[in-house]
């Protein structure tokens, strides 16, 4: 329940400090007086969209604050949204300000607007022409109807959630399968491709290092093979025996000196032709190791930058192989379509029972509504079947009313009166009060256009839903405000030229006045009082007796 609001600079209020208390609330005063900023006050602490525009004039900032009792529901909200619950209030603040800059907090953390309006989700239905309505919600009237016969399906939703996730996970690996059987011929073809090169451990290493040295050798070689070319080619040895020969007539000292040196060049000629012979290089193996170096080269392209790496993508082909070849969904698709069968089973029942309730209730409200002025009026719940499993089975709800004699059924949402939308709510809760499933509930001049008659069979109604569940209700009539169990009297008045907004607790004398003036005659006369004592007087004694005109809506249990 809403515990207390405190509003400051918000339209015409200045500061005002509200205490509420279980049961019925009435809420009364003059046109213009500032019950509608109430209400724009809560529905902001509900998630309504902030303006400028509502802050006081002069003012640069408007606050609003509520407290709200936690019930289960709400902490498994705060829970999720990590929020502290331990104080066992919600606490709730927005601050609006004129540069836009508005502000939330939640249990004191500041918080954005989605959290606030999923915390608050249920909390208050504010019944009027200009605010959210939950019974025109297709899903809030499938869990009207299911509450009103105690019809639980939180387990058939989750187990048809994990129906759901099932089949789009059956979907997506079957659609994995198709395509891995288009690509097993490829992952084969790349393994093939790895195993018939018969990779070593760091043989690409090893065949670099070998090749460097070969390639160095042949260096040498050819260096070697270049010299005795050119000892061959000059003619150098016959060069020198020639000139030995003919200088050693002439000085022995010169051809000795020739002589050493023709033997000095032999000796070079053949030390190098033995070098040569020596050196062990083979071409052959050289090309051999270019060719496989070149072979590891592609395959380090296609499968990784070493034999280590090409072997671990080799693994890693294999495994997606043999999980491709091994997958087999026969058996989870074959388990899926037994729990559809068996799911399919349980909504048709529920569909039934909804069927049934929805006409037991169609009934209880059609009667309560006949009560409150609306004589002609048919309420009716249309349960439709569909096709495919929704969230909580086969149906979708479609509440229709006929207003008027002479013309045809509609959805509620296309009733155009906001009073004859507020009846009809109040009749719903009147029907399923105690388990409707939402604790605070206000009516915005529900009594609009009544007589005195209908408008005392309002408050009797009103007082029943309060039984279970707390009730504001802004009202004009004294017929409907005879059965408050508090009082709240809304007035403005004028200050050195500025507008304020008070609210007051009433008293039970001051509620003879207030109903007195409502009555329409003067508030002090004694005649007015004894009136307005008396209307109180009978409204508490209907208090005392419990309604039994309703039937009592059955429970039907839900099948697993």
């Amino acid at each position: 329940m809403l515990e207390l609001l405190r509003i400051r600079n918000l339209a015409i209020i200045d500061t005002a400090e509200i205490i509420f208390h279980p049961g019925l609330t009435i809420l009364s005063g003059e046109t213009g007086a500032g019950k509608s900023i109430i209400l724009d006050a809560i529905g902001l602490l509900l998630g309504s969209k902030a303006s400028t525009d509502r802050i006081r004039l002069g003012e640069s900032e408007a606050v609003i604050e509520g407290v709200f009792t936690l019930t289960p529901a709400i902490i498994e909200r705060l829970e999720a949204a990590g929020l502290p619950h331990e104080s066992g209030e919600l606490v709730i603040k927005r601050s609006l300000h004129r540069t836009g800059k508005h502000r939330l907090t939640i249990q004191g953390e500041l918080a954005p607007l989605a959290t606030l309006a999923s915390i608050t989700q249920g909390l208050v239905d504010i019944c009027s022409q200009h605010e959210h309505q939950s019974l025109l919600h297709p899903t809030t009237q499938l869990e009207l109807l299911d509450r009103s016969a105690s019809i639980d399906t939180r387990a058939l939703e989750s187990r048809i959630q994990t129906w759901r996730k099932e089949h789009r996970d059956i979907e997506q690996l079957e659609q994995q399968q198709r395509e891995a059987l288009q690509k097993r011929d490829f992952l084969k073809f790349q393994i093939d491709d790895i195993d018939k090169a018969h990779l070593e451990p760091n043989e690409d290493t090893r065949l670099t290092e070998e090749k460097h040295r070969l390639l160095g050798l042949k260096q040498q070689v050819e260096r070697m093979h270049a010299v005795r070319i050119l000892l061959d080619e000059n003619s150098v040895l016959t060069h020198l025996h020639s000139a030995a020969h003919r200088i050693k007539p002439v000085d022995q000292g010169i051809h000795e000196s020739l002589t050493r040196a023709l033997l000095e060049i032999e000796d070079v000629t053949g030390t190098l032709d033995r070098l040569i012979q020596q050196t062990d290089l083979s071409e052959e193996r050289l090309a051999t190791m270019t060719e496989r170096l070149c072979e590891i080269g592609d395959l380090k392209r296609k499968y990784g930058p070493s034999i280590e790496a090409i072997e671990q993508k080799k693994n890693a082909l294999h495994q997606e192989l043999i999980a491709m070849e091994s997958m087999d969904l026969k058996e989870r698709r074959k388990a899926w379509e037994e729990e559809s069968e068996l799911l399919h089973g349980v909504c048709a029942k529920i569909s039934i029972l909804r069927q049934q309730a929805a006409s037991t209730l169609s009934l209880e409200v059609t009667k309560t509504l006949r009560s409150l002025h609306m004589e002609e009026a048919v309420f009716t719940i249309s349960v439709i079947k569909n096709d495919q499993l929704q969230n909580a089975g086969f149906d979708s709800v479609s509440y229709l009313v006929l207003t008027n004699a002479g013309e045809t059924m509609r959805p509620l949402a296309k009733i155009a009166s906001g009073g004859e939308l507020s009846r009809i709510l109040l009749a719903m809760r009147h029907v399923i009060a105690g388990i409707g499933g939402i604790g605070v509930y206000i009516f915005d001049e529900i009594d609009a256009g009544m007589g005195g008659r209908a408008a005392f069979e309002v408050g009797k109604k009103l007082q029943s839903v309060s039984r279970d569940n707390q009730v504001l209700c802004i009202t004009h009539l004294p017929q409907v405000a005879a059965f408050a169990d508090n009082h709240l009297h809304i007035q403005k008045h004028t200050s050195k030229e500025r507008t304020f907004t008070e609210v007051k607790d009433l008293s039970i004398q001051e509620r003879y006045e207030e109903l007195a003036r409502m009555l329409g005659g003067p508030s002090q006369t004694k005649k007015g009082i004894d009136n307005a004592r008396e209307l109180i007087d009978c409204a508490e004694s209907v208090k005392i007796q419990k309604e039994t005109t309703h039937t009592k809506l059955s429970a039907y249990p839900v099948p697993q």
